[in-house]
């Protein structure tokens, strides 16, 4: 299919009809608009700090001492 001389868009039409075109779904659309920030969660109950707020629930406390990417709205941070 690819072989002999083709233009660039004949090579990318080409390969472009033969392609699988996947959609991001909305929650993966929603995330791709939240900032992220890598912290460390405390080491003895697992609550992090960001912008001067600290975050704590029961399920971080299984993450106590570990790196975290934190997902946020930095215009709703409470």
């Amino acid at each position: 299919v690819y072989g002999g001389v083709h233009s660039f868009d004949e090579v990318f039409e080409a390969s472009y009809a033969q392609s699988t075109i996947r959609k991001a779904t909305e929650e993966q659309l929603r995330q791709l608009l939240l900032a992220a920030e890598v912290v460390s969660a405390d080491r003895l109950d697992g609550s992090v700090r960001l912008s001067g707020n600290r975050y704590w629930c029961e399920a971080l406390s299984e993450h106590a001492g570990r790196k975290l990417l934190l997902r946020f709205d930095p215009d709703a941070l409470h």
